[in-house]
């Protein structure tokens, strides 16, 4: 049987799936791939699809290498290396995976394509990160990491993203009075991209932090943090006004979540969070008029407008999901660690540039 016809036919079953995130593992199609004995021949027949139009396609053909014995994957692991470069995450995942299952055995492959001129050095540079972090990449590496950010940052146009977490908003240009406040430290430029790739990471951005331009007038810092409310009003006491906010699908397994507080010379004016019900301090802001709040969601006509944190941070300061070429921007983007980050190190995985 041509096993790339059997790799088209899956990806044609699965694509509806493949939408909403990685195909099923355990649908009957993948099943009856996953029985498929894999011949030397079958490997150069699956090595082109790696490359095909369709996403589904690239991600079947992955997971074909990907259950090779390791012998058998390491003389082609270069051929999957583009794929972490692929627009869809459910492909890229395939290759991590792949990576962390090789280990020590994936970093002397990667290295040894990174020393010399080839079709695939520059994707052995996107493995190493991905598998040893900023610290693991050996002084070249890092020199044309912080290059190619000193390139980019200056020209860059602020870009919408969707922020899986805690940020701060502040009201300042002093980037180094926040880190300072923050007990951040280390900062290294970096592009937007870069530090937005790491905020979409969620709470997978650990012991680091991102710290924006100022946008608009207001810094944003995303970070997680024991007790956002006490930080707020911490902050407000040395900057006049700060906000937090909270915004993430389903942290740990525990649900959605949604909230922001307000603070002002240290005295916190409002305070709203929910999850699986609500903490409420201070008055409604004005802000939150016209919407209903999300602990009232089961009671909401089809045509309510619910208020998440994203739109308050519309309405009282900067928010991250409009960004756009009108965003005013002063200043540099920088990632730095938090005392979690000094101590116990950071690995966020390769990030875009």
């Amino acid at each position: 049987m041509d096993i790339s016809y059997v790799i088209r036919q899956v990806a044609w079953a699965e694509q509806p799936r493949a939408h909403d995130g990685a195909p099923s593992a355990l649908s009957p199609a993948c099943r009856a791939l996953a029985g498929l004995a894999v011949s030397d021949r079958d490997v150069l027949a699956v090595l082109p699809l790696l490359a095909d139009e369709s996403p589904d396609v690239r991600h079947q053909a992955a997971c074909v290498l990907a259950r090779l014995s390791e012998d058998e994957l390491l003389p082609h692991l270069p051929a999957l290396l583009p794929l972490l470069a692929d627009p869809q995450q459910f492909v890229r995942e395939v290759v991590c995976r792949v990576l962390r299952r090789l280990g020590p055995r994936a970093l002397h492959v990667l290295r040894e394509v990174r020393r010399f001129p080839g079709l695939y050095r520059r994707y052995a540079l996107t493995g190493l990160a991905e598998l040893v972090g900023w610290n693991g990449l050996d002084a070249a590496d890092q020199a044309l990491v912080r290059r190619l950010i000193r390139i980019k940052a200056p020209r860059e146009t602020p870009e919408p993203f969707e922020p899986d977490g805690q940020w701060y908003a502040i009201p300042t240009s002093d980037q180094a009075a926040v880190l300072d406040a923050l007990d951040l430290s280390d900062p290294m430029p970096v592009t937007m991209r870069l530090g937005q790739a790491a905020v979409s990471k969620g709470y997978a951005m650990g012991g680091a932090a991102y710290i924006t331009p100022v946008l608009d007038g207001w810094t944003l810092v995303f970070m997680w943090d024991v007790d956002q409310e006490d930080r707020v009003a911490a902050l407000s006491r040395r900057f006049g006004t700060a906000h937090g906010y909270i915004d993430w699908d389903d942290y740990h397994g525990s649900g959605f979540a949604s909230g922001w507080c307000v603070a002002e010379h240290g005295t916190i004016l409002r305070c709203y969070f929910h999850q699986d019900g609500e903490h409420q301090v201070g008055d409604p802001l004005p802000a939150e008029q016209g919407f209903l709040l999300p602990h009232q969601i089961s009671d909401a006509p089809d045509d309510a407008e619910i208020c998440y944190a994203p739109k308050i941070a519309a309405r009282i300061s900067v928010d991250p999901t409009a960004l756009g070429p009108n965003t005013r921007v002063k200043g540099r983007a920088v990632m730095a660690l938090t005392p979690d980050g000094r101590s116990e190190g950071v690995l966020l995985g390769a990030l875009p540039i």
